[in-house]
């Protein structure tokens, strides 16, 4: 009889005489074990195996033992962390614990479902050819504890990533339903250059449809992008992608979807953060010298002469004073970067979209002569040594510095010239432009950086 309440005596609180546990052992009742015998039970298995493993290590040797305990593992993933168990299955699986199962980069999706083993995650990993063989994953989370910290859903992985990697990132939050692929725009960017970025990764898009509306946006974008205004009529995209940051974009985007998602981050950047900070947006920030468009083109030019910042206003500073006719009464920029932007344009008319992948942007590669390098009719706005002026637009798509630097250009001592001096053992740091307001100036600059250089 059992008697139950705050008033019950220590023998009402369970404590039973012999003649009630007789009784109940007879009518088939069972104590429960208590935590202690639980305890006391896995111990037992322990020296069980201990036991087993040292006994059958002195009667039928190592491989045969080795071959017991990854047997044992592979069917019991808690068997990893008995003593010796664990160490055999280490030497047994050997590199593979540690080396990547293939090279390609392609995402493989693997979803966890709620309650799966290690096992059985383990095999699906295996059969996606990402890692060698289950017990590899088995082993990993068992000896490392993080069995219960493994999480469920979506995770995109690859054969390039490590048994570890693939163990560490099961632990954090899982990958959207619709596998991402992350495409990372450096600012400085052309835009055959995006879509040739483009034609490399893991996605549906077509990047031609990309770069063509690119190259001719239609009427809907520029009617839901209000700003699009300043672009004149009949010019590209240029100058308003990119911004350096790594996009996460839906595997089946379309090419107006990232199309959209670039502009939202160019407003986000330069229109939407400044006015929540009290600031005037990028292109409410000019000055009346330049439409925001022409401060745009020049800011473009500054991105690709330094990846300085604190450089950035003197360079726009000089491309302003030449403007102004500072260089020898007349107002050529002779800006390096248009007239190899012209080049590359040309070659690219010549090549296939298939082969532009492997074609090199941005060298002097065919330019012997700066002054007389001859460009087609079409481009002839951008061999900025023959014809005055900025170029007819953008030659990349700018950084918010290089931006800020055009709308504020630094033209305190008048300079006209500029050269980036060679890294040296004593200043490693990336290249560091000297400038001058006169010829002499600027060849003295030359001799004594390339004195350094030596």
């Amino acid at each position: 009889m059992t008697v139950s309440g705050s008033n019950s005596s220590e023998s009402n609180r369970g404590v039973r005489s012999g003649a009630q546990r007789a009784e109940l052992r007879m009518r088939g009742y069972r104590p429960r074990n208590s935590g202690e015998g639980t305890k006391h039970r896995g111990l037992m298995v322990v020296v069980v195996v201990v036991l087993v493993v040292v006994v059958a290590g002195l009667f039928i040797g190592i491989p045969a033992v080795r071959s017991f305990a990854v047997g044992m593992a592979e069917g019991n993933t808690s068997a990893i962390n008995y003593p010796f168990i664990g160490g055999f299955v280490k030497d047994e699986l050997g590199a593979s614990l540690t080396t990547p199962a293939g090279t390609d980069a392609t995402a493989v999706p693997i979803t966890v479902a709620s309650g799966e083993t290690p096992k059985q995650i383990g095999v699906d990993l295996t059969n996606n050819k990402l890692i060698a063989r289950p017990l590899v994953f088995q082993y990993l989370v068992a000896s490392q504890g993080v069995i219960d910290k493994l999480q469920t859903g979506l995770f995109n992985l690859n054969q390039t990533m490590t048994p570890q990697q693939i163990v560490d990132r099961l632990q954090k939050t899982p990958d959207p339903k619709d596998p991402v692929v992350e495409v990372s725009l450096r600012a400085g960017l052309r835009l055959e250059q995006v879509a040739t970025k483009l034609e490399t990764l893991d996605l549906d898009m077509d990047a031609t449809e990309w770069l063509q509306e690119a190259l001719n946006p239609p009427a809907e974008l520029r009617t839901d992008y209000p700003w699009l205004s300043e672009l004149p009529e009949g010019r590209s995209l240029e100058g308003f992608l990119g911004l350096g940051v790594v996009y996460r974009v839906p595997k089946n985007a379309t090419p107006d979807q990232f199309m959209r998602m670039l502009l939202d981050q160019w407003q986000k950047v330069m229109i939407d953060d400044p006015k929540a900070n009290g600031e005037p947006s990028v292109i409410d920030a000019t000055k009346g010298k330049l439409t925001f468009y022409e401060i745009l083109t020049l800011a473009s030019i500054v991105e690709r002469e330094t990846g300085l910042d604190d450089e950035k206003a003197q360079i726009a500073g000089v491309y302003t004073n030449r403007l102004h006719g500072l260089l020898d009464n007349i107002k050529l920029l002779d800006s390096d970067p248009t007239v190899v932007y012209a080049k590359d344009s040309m070659k690219l008319k010549d090549i296939k979209f298939s082969d532009w992948v492997p074609y090199v942007y941005w060298t002097l590669d065919g330019i012997s002569s700066m002054q007389d390098f001859a460009v087609s009719d079409d481009l002839k706005g951008y061999q900025t040594y023959q014809n005055a002026g900025l170029p007819p637009g953008p030659i990349d798509s700018p950084g918010y510095a290089s931006i800020q630097a055009a709308i504020n250009p630094d033209t305190s001592g008048d300079f006209v010239f500029f050269y980036a001096c060679p890294p040296t053992q004593k200043n490693p740091e990336q290249q560091k432009h000297k400038f001058a307001t006169t010829l002499a100036q600027q060849q003295k600059n030359i001799a004594k950086c390339q004195a350094q250089s030596n």
